[in-house]
């Protein structure tokens, strides 16, 4: 088993490589505030899986990859260190990228529930809104956010933007109110076209939720955003019921690693009459 990963990253392989044609169930996850990937399962022989991962310094990350790609030019360095400074005012600009718009940038962080996309999206308010991009003054900008919807902050607490943290905490009847009260904004077009499908199986249609809620009765009746850290398994959208009328949904379960208790929940709503 070979891998492909770059710059400071430490894979730490706990996989076994099963026959050519085999079934692969391979798992591979970062662990958190850390560089280490570790990977689990089984591949089969000549199989390649792929997997996108954010990383725990990005910067680091990135000039760990651009110095082994000069060395690998054959351009010597006399100095492989590096420091962070501002453009010198009299630098020539090259080139310019811009990102997509941010209602095109929500598809695959919401779909796919990207976390690297949500931390550097918290970052990028900060700088917005206090000159500094860092996930603390992110943080301050979504408490800010939170303010404006009247929502204490005893009810929802924030710790980082992809809610990692084991000190990230919403009531449901907090989640609830906020999916109410946010139809009522310019972005909610944008907000609920970003939630994951059930049961449509477009990658970036169903995103987290095109396996689940796949029978006929419930297909693409279910658009919300999915939610999961190690004990913790969390569902929070809309919910379309088989008479036609639409509700608000907000599950939250403790003490499992699996969703069937969501999924019997959201099936009874769907079905009551």
């Amino acid at each position: 088993m070979t891998f492909s990963a770059k710059g400071h990253l430490q894979v730490v392989n706990q996989a076994v490589t099963t026959k050519k044609g085999s079934s692969s169930r391979l798992s591979i996850s970062r662990t958190y505030g850390t560089n280490k990937i570790v990977v689990k399962g089984t591949v089969a022989a000549g199989k390649t899986v792929s997997k996108w991962l954010s990383v725990d310094d990005p910067t680091k990350h990135t000039m760990t990859v651009f110095t082994d790609e000069i060395k690998k030019q054959g351009i010597k360095l006399s100095n492989t260190t590096y420091k962070l400074k501002a453009t010198p005012k009299k630098a020539t600009l090259v080139k310019q990228d811009y990102s997509p718009k941010l209602s095109e940038i929500l598809i695959p962080f919401m779909k796919l529930s990207n976390n690297g996309i949500a931390d550097t999206l918290t970052k990028t308010m900060g700088q917005k809104m206090y000159k500094t991009g860092t996930n603390a003054a992110g943080v301050k900008a979504i408490r800010r956010y939170a303010n404006t919807k009247k929502i204490a902050a005893t009810k929802w607490t924030f710790i980082d933007g992809s809610g990692l943290s084991s000190q990230d905490k919403v009531t449901t009847s907090t989640m609830t109110k906020f999916l109410y009260d946010v139809q009522k904004d310019t972005y909610y077009k944008s907000y609920l076209t970003s939630l994951p499908v059930g049961g449509n199986s477009a990658r970036m249609v169903g995103g987290s939720l095109r396996h689940r809620f796949t029978s006929t009765t419930l297909k693409n009746r279910v658009q919300a955003k999915t939610g999961s850290i190690n004990g913790v398994r969390t569902l929070s959208g809309y919910v379309k019921q088989k008479d036609g009328d639409r509700v608000i949904i907000s599950i939250l379960t403790s003490n499992t690693n699996t969703t069937s208790t969501i999924d019997s929940l959201v099936k009874t709503i769907i079905n009551e009459k």
